[in-house]
């Protein structure tokens, strides 16, 4: 029988003003605040990618669509998440580049327990290494918004038996479309940046590049978080 896991919650409330030090306008807090602001956005982003069917958000590749597959459920939904989770991770990156070597930053990062240390410097290592330019790649074409340039590559790539759905449905006068085809072309825009046109290379691309480092984000921001912002909490 497994033990029970304790759990423990505290919360503290300040003035936000104190607490940023925002009268004395530092850079190092509107680093830490910014640091703060893309950690909650990842949050937002890995809990739309990870999750098989939000229904609400799934009215494209829905369970209905895919009786079948279940694997395709929420294709879509997926494939938003993770552009906009690889727009933020390029953004964090530079956030933590900028605040890594803010001179200010020293006596925070002075103030680490040894686990938060090791942690920042191992995200600072991958961040470091050709990956961000990979996300920065990636994020310029599909990442932000899909642009034109996006477009014409979903296109270009689509293969000759590649086929899409459309839906058209209508209430009381009003009209609701359903472009089910989507999936198929933000899938092929996203391929340009892997070595060979398959699912195997883009699950290589999220266990090797995304999930690391957003895994990397959320140990370096609940280091500074834990040992520099709670304390100014108290």
């Amino acid at each position: 029988m497994r033990g029970l896991v304790k759990m423990s919650s505290q919360i503290r409330i300040r003035r936000l003003r104190d607490v940023f030090r925002a009268d004395q306008k530092q850079l190092v807090d509107v680093r830490i605040v910014r640091l703060c602001v893309l950690y909650e956005d990842l949050r937002i982003e890995t809990e739309g990618m990870k999750h098989i069917n939000i229904r609400a958000l799934d009215l494209i590749d829905s369970a209905s669509d895919h009786p079948d597959r279940p694997q395709m459920v929420g294709l879509y939904r997926f494939l938003y998440f993770t552009r906009r989770a690889i727009a933020t991770l390029r953004e964090f990156a530079e956030a933590l580049r900028l605040l890594d070597r803010d001179p200010d930053f020293d006596a925070v990062r002075s103030g680490f327990a040894p686990d938060a240390r090791t942690a920042w410097a191992e995200a600072i290592t991958f961040f470091d290494r050709p990956a961000e330019r990979f996300i920065k790649d990636i994020r310029n074409d599909v990442g932000g918004h899909f642009g034109e340039d996006a477009a014409k590559e979903g296109l270009r790539r689509l293969r000759e038996n590649s086929t899409g759905k459309m839906e058209l449905n209508q209430f009381d006068g009003q009209i609701d479309m359903r472009l089910h085809f989507v999936s198929e072309i933000v899938a092929t825009a996203l391929l340009p940046h892997l070595k060979d046109e398959d699912i195997a290379n883009f699950k290589h691309l999220m266990s090797e590049l995304i999930f690391p480092g957003l895994n990397h984000a959320a140990l370096c921001t609940n280091a500074v978080c834990r040992d520099w912002v709670w304390p100014r909490f108290g």
